[in-house]
């Protein structure tokens, strides 16, 4: 089991590590007491391993190459090392960066538990500014939470610069929008100064 998730009594759900079953609250990356890491896919460490593994299984194909008359089963090596160059390779160079991890793990928990979908999505917009589907997801978040104006504001800012966007995108970010317009409660509350 990768990750397990409770309800505390009077509040939301919180994150228990798999490790060492500390409780992490908010957005958290890895576990404050062990540093195990708590978000989804393949983290850093782990890329570097799968490149030192194809850096040896690369080193042990041109060493089985230069004795190959001397060295029996050279052949069969020579298929096993190629093997783990290819199996290796890919996983050491797919990018991965940390905004897509909290993205992942945020669309994971829109439906179970959104205001935790809310932290993740907010941190990787910190980290990553530049991808505009962050704020769809979060529109979609915060339509969830009833937070309509903020929603509308979201989809706002990304339908200002769609160009190189995917049409289908574009048109579920407009329909949402439009939806939320329509929706009581959708316009930002007033502040009211008291007169002096």
């Amino acid at each position: 089991m990768d990750r397990v998730w409770v309800v505390s009594p009077g509040g939301p759900r919180e994150l228990i590590c798999p490790r060492c079953a500390t409780r992490q609250y908010g957005a958290a990356a890895s576990c404050g007491n062990c540093s195990k890491d708590l978000l989804p896919g393949r983290s850093p460490r782990f890329r570097y391993f799968a490149f030192l593994v194809s850096l040896l299984a690369v080193l042990s194909v041109f060493i089985i190459g230069i004795g190959a008359e001397r060295i029996p089963l050279a052949q069969l090596g020579m298929v096993l090392a190629v093997g783990v160059v290819v199996a290796a390779v890919p996983i050491a160079i797919a990018p991965s960066s940390i905004s897509s991890r909290y993205q992942r793990r945020a669309r994971s928990q829109v439906h179970t538990n959104p205001e935790l979908a809310l932290q993740d999505l907010s941190r990787a917009m910190e980290l990553d500014s530049e991808n505009r589907a962050l704020l769809i997801d979060r529109a979609r978040v915060l339509r969830m939470l009833g937070r309509f104006w903020e929603a509308a504001a979201d989809l706002r800012l990304y339908l200002e610069r769609t160009h190189g966007e995917p049409a289908s995108r574009v048109m579920r970010a407009r329909l949402l929008l439009s939806y939320l317009e329509q929706a009581p409660g959708s316009r930002q509350p007033e502040v009211r100064r008291k007169a002096s």
